[in-house]
């Protein structure tokens, strides 16, 4: 391998008579100030029985080629691979050219592939590009993991460097986005990232509106023990039914939050009205019926001021209509700013936001353990507006207090994960005057001032494009799966150091495979993420659901057949009506004989045509 061409402080061109380069690959340069390591950014090959007047195409140009003839290469007669590499450190001058390059041993780059310390880093997949390096890695670093392969969907041994992520170090680049378009292996990206944080035993806050996020069953092929490992460590919470809202717990802040996030617009008027009528340990049923009496006041303002006038007996209807006069008639209230305050109180009782409290969220974070909350995604999304900010809120306080006075004076509340799926539904870009997102300023602020408090978010989208800039320039760490919209593309080139060449290929990625573009390995790494260790229960492909189906519709009425077995075609309907009286539910004729068929197919049981021809006989085998 040597240096042919003009040359850059950056970018070289490489040339190979006896292999073809990888894309990504690491190789090092035997310049004239020492060894340079430098990273495969595209490659090339050139037949011999390609015509000369398209050697000039791609990577190749006159100046290329006169080099490579120069050096004893024979582009005419030989195949010759070259590759346009680019250096992975600064340097002051051009590489030299005509210099060997050569494929290192890992120790020789041990340092940019693998954090100093794995044990307290996440295993994330495999570095593509990085096969040859495989025999030479220790034996600590070898068969630790499986990718998938994304034709035949088997499971592989690990073929080259293990790709960890140094989480620590979010410490100082905080925050992770995960990009991809549908069937990239986005959710499976996040999944595998959710299993590495579970296995450090860190803090975890899901949202799972997809209800896919389960961590129980084991994935067939990978050992099962890695993850039954998980099993204490993670917990399913269904919202409505497990978690909510405590209406009397609420701050007047949080109580507007919810309110904003239930419907569409919320006017100063409006916000005016819910503030004014709050008090503080108000129950759902004190604070509504509050608002319904002052709306009841402000239309019957002649027959309120006549009971002023009476001044009726203490603990009455009438009593406490006459307090709500003389406290808010001269409020500025109106009826229609009351009625849309009630609208959105009932809006939000109605989906199940206060039946329960959030104290089952607060102890698996304080356990270490990775909660996962599910629900239908509107009140999920509006659920995960009151909770990320109460929680922040706890964090921010019991470490402003340990900072400004030197001890706890907060009760200790941990450090913590943020993970949701369809980010910009949540956090989406400002649109204009009628803009309406109320998680964005909660996430704007932890996108900011969350690595202060370890608060760290996890981002997952389809549509990078559609995500609020402030928070998408804060995060330091992106896994870009396949994308193929150019809008997202044009975003990921503005926010990330993505190569022209690596750009290209991203609506090319087969499902898996991504680029991990980081402050903190300080370069962009092209990984196949692994095999996760959990499966996850859509993960059946719907034609075998639909096949397995098909294979055992009726299949509860075998048992009834067979004691009822001999009969004819003739008999179906009675057949039909024992086995619906039998099992309890309806039985169809046609359903019967489909699954007669089948049995007969299986040979399960046995027919023949009767005497007078013209009817089956079905029997036992």
């Amino acid at each position: 391998m040597r240096v042919v061409g003009t040359t850059t402080e950056h970018e070289a061109l490489l040339v190979s008579r006896q292999r073809p380069f990888r894309i990504n690959e690491i190789l090092i340069i035997q310049d004239t100030r020492g060894d340079v390591r430098a990273e495969v950014i595209r490659t090339q090959s050139l037949n011999p029985l390609l015509p000369e007047s398209n050697y000039g195409t791609g990577l190749l140009d006159d100046t290329t080629l006169s080099t490579l003839r120069a050096m004893g290469f024979v582009p005419e007669e030989e195949t010759l691979y070259i590759a346009q590499v680019r250096v992975l450190s600064e340097l002051d001058t051009p590489i030299t050219v005509g210099a060997q390059a050569r494929v290192p041993d890992f120790g020789e780059i041990q340092d940019i592939l693998v954090p100093s310390d794995v044990s307290k880093s996440l295993l994330m997949g495999v570095i593509r590009g990085t096969e040859e390096l495989y025999k030479t890695l220790p034996d600590s670093l070898k068969d630790l993991e499986y990718t998938v392969d994304p034709k035949s969907g088997e499971l592989l041994p690990q073929n080259g460097v293990p790709f960890f992520f140094d989480v620590e170090k979010m410490e100082q680049y905080p925050h992770i986005g995960i990009f991809g378009g549908s069937g990239s292996g986005k959710s499976y990206a996040m999944r595998v990232l959710i299993e590495e944080l579970m296995a450090k035993r860190l803090p975890v806050l899901v949202f799972d509106p997809h209800y896919e996020l389960d961590f129980s069953q084991p994935i067939f092929g990978v050992d099962p023990e890695m993850c039954y490992a998980l099993k204490d460590q993670f917990v399913l919470l269904e919202l409505g039914t497990d978690v909510g809202i405590r209406f009397d717990s609420l701050t007047e802040a949080e109580l507007m939050v919810l309110l904003k996030s239930s419907m569409g617009e919320f006017t100063e008027n409006m916000e005016h009205a819910a503030r004014r009528l709050y008090r503080k340990g108000d129950s759902l049923q004190s604070y509504r019926q509050r608002i319904e009496d002052v709306m009841w006041i402000l239309s019957h303002k002649k027959e309120v001021e006549e009971l002023v006038k009476v001044n009726p007996e203490p603990d009455t209807r009438e009593a406490r209509l006459v307090e709500l006069y003389s406290q808010y008639s001269q409020a500025q209230l109106s009826e229609y700013s009351l009625s849309a305050v009630v609208r959105r109180v009932d809006a939000l009782e109605m989906s199940g936001l206060f039946k329960k409290d959030s104290e089952a969220i607060e102890q698996g974070l304080k356990s270490g353990k990775t909660v996962v909350v599910r629900g239908p995604i509107r009140n999920l999304n509006i659920y995960a507006v009151y909770v990320i900010r109460h929680f922040y809120n706890k964090r921010r306080a019991y470490r402003d207090a340990v900072t400004h006075t030197g001890r706890a004076t907060e009760e200790f509340f941990p450090p913590f994960f943020i993970v949701t799926d369809e980010a910009h539904n949540l956090v989406p870009k400002a649109t204009g005057l009628n803009d309406y997102a109320p998680a964005r300023p909660i996430f704007r602020e932890i996108a900011q001032e969350g690595r202060k408090y370890g608060v760290f978010l996890v981002l997952a989208t389809q549509r990078p494009a559609l995500l609020d800039d402030t928070v998408n320039a804060q995060l330091n760490t992106k896994f870009i799966l396949r994308t193929v919209r150019a809008q997202d593309i044009d975003t990921i080139q503005r926010e990330t150091d993505l190569a022209p060449s690596e750009t290209a290929r991203l609506p090319y990625l087969t499902s898996g495979n991504a680029f991990v573009s980081s402050a903190i390995t300080g370069r962009t790494v092209p990984v196949r993420i692994r095999a996760s260790w959990t499966s996850s229960p859509h993960a059946q492909s719907p034609f075998e659901e639909w096949r397995a189906y098909v294979g055992s519709k009726g299949e509860d009425l075998y048992p009834v057949v067979q004691e009822l077995l001999p009969f004819n075609t003739m008999q179906l309907a009675a057949v039909a009506e024992k086995c619906a009286e039998k099992l309890g539910r309806a039985v169809s004729v046609e359903e019967l004989k489909e699954a007669l068929e089948r049995w007969l197919e299986q040979g399960r049981i046995k027919s023949s045509i009767g005497r007078m021809g013209n009817m089956r006989v079905y029997t036992a085998r």
